[in-house]
């Protein structure tokens, strides 16, 4: 758990506002972005390739906290108080709907808006108003050892979670007799947070569980697949996941991979933008989809995710934050964007653009999965989604921690979401 440094960022985030006052005739326009894999770095690269066509301005990239559910609930407490020192934000597809109070219309941004792909679009827009600017596709993925499962005799990534844990374990024994007692199978996001929704919500549908929200209207969980989903991931701790999972979130299970203890790796596409050049895994690994269950019901899915850009309502500068924002969006960024991060362009006409393609060679392997990919939406319901996720990663890490049966953990994880969003509990398999 990494809440404990929570206020230690919101403090230094508030330092960096209101110390060091701008120089005379500069305009500030503060850039609020993540800490996870390469947002930081990414945003401050364009930042500056913006400040050089735009004389006399100065863009401040700002960092947040690492857990997503921090960072929201730090612009939530901006927001809140009408706050003009944010003016442009970097948001989460799911906040969007709960924060759209607090931001500005995009929709007359239309020669951008124009070469977005109408899906992204969609997902950002609130009774009409496009609210956030679909900046990268993100979905969840496979990350492999390739050069282990060469050695270990496995021609191909698993394609079935029953695959993944009879090879996690084959090289796990073999890494371990070869000296590297902190090596496991599989890692991934464990933590009580989003992360930890996201997962288990994949978990659920690639084996067959149904959806957390069906598009129907109803609360979707199939309780004896969903059920066996968790008591697998469960079954998963101290065999081929190391007990510590519980307290990770993206930036622990890279660590744990790229430093070469670990054979799989479920994480998001970006994070290639990192493993690429690391001395100890380059050329050594690769990307595929999250395997599937076995059953009938079992299917390919992942949990859709991607970020936009969005103003604030209480921004000083929301002339110039529009420049930012179509400047971010341009055919231009996007391409560095895929190639330096490894990010999947929401302009459609890039999917299949070389030079995008060679810097994100699994691409073809993701599009086919558009239509089978998993909303984060309460579209439709009385609640927001962040609540509805904390009542999911709250259930499942009860399960996980071994404190609740699944089935007796999910029943009363429907019911509590049939009180907070008002939704009536769909037809069980």
């Amino acid at each position: 758990m990494k809440r404990p440094l929570v206020l230690t960022r919101l403090l230094t985030v508030l330092l960096l506002l209101v110390c060091g006052p701008a120089a005379a005739q500069v305009t500030t326009l503060n850039v609020a972005t993540g800490t996870t894999g390469v947002d930081y770095w990414l945003l401050q690269s364009a930042a500056n390739r913006f400040m050089l066509r735009h004389e006399g301005t100065e863009v401040r990239v700002l960092l947040t906290p690492e857990l997503t559910d921090d960072r929201r609930t730090l612009l939530e407490n901006f927001f809140e108080v009408g706050s003009p020192e944010l003016d442009v934000v970097q948001l989460d597809v799911a906040w969007v709907a709960e924060l759209a109070p607090h931001l500005l219309d995009l929709s007359d941004l239309r020669d951008t808006v124009a070469r977005i792909h109408p899906g992204q679009l969609a997902a950002t827009t609130v009774d009409g108003r496009l609210l956030s600017m679909p900046l990268f596709v993100d979905l969840g993925v496979l990350y492999y050892r390739s050069d282990l499962l060469a050695q270990y005799g496995y021609a191909h990534p698993p394609g079935t979670w029953s695959e993944l844990v009879e090879a996690a374990r084959t090289i796990q024994a073999g890494e371990r007799a070869r000296g590297n007692a902190d090596f496991w199978g599989f890692v991934w996001q464990g933590d009580t947070y989003e992360g930890l929704t996201v997962n288990a919500l994949e978990w659920i549908a690639t084996t067959g569980g149904g959806q957390l929200l069906t598009p129907e209207g109803s609360i979707g969980l199939a309780t004896p697949q969903a059920a066996a989903a968790l008591e697998q991931a469960h079954a998963w701790l101290g065999d081929i996941s190391p007990p510590a999972v519980l307290h990770h979130d993206e930036e622990d299970s890279y660590r744990q991979f790229v430093h070469g203890n670990a054979a799989f790796m479920r994480s998001w596409p970006a994070y290639h933008a990192l493993l690429k050049d690391s001395p100890r895994l380059q050329g050594r690994y690769a990307v595929t989809l999250l395997p599937m269950g076995e059953g009938l019901a079992a299917r390919r899915a992942a949990m859709a995710g991607g970020h936009g850009l969005a103003i604030s309502a209480y921004s000083r500068e929301p002339d110039l934050a529009r420049q930012f924002v179509e400047f971010m969006s341009s055919e231009a960024e996007q391409r560095t964007a895929a190639i330096d991060g490894a990010r999947i362009p929401t302009r459609s006409a890039l999917w299949h653009d070389p030079q995008v393609l060679q810097a994100i060679p699994f691409l073809p392997q993701l599009l086919p999965l558009r239509g089978q990919l998993l909303n984060r939406s309460a579209a439709g319901s009385e609640a927001d989604w962040s609540e509805i996720s904390a009542l999911v990663y709250s259930a499942v890490h009860q399960v996980l921690r071994g404190e609740a049966a699944a089935p007796v953990a999910l029943d009363a994880l429907r019911q509590q979401l049939q009180q907070l969003t008002g939704l009536p509990a769909g037809e069980q398999p």
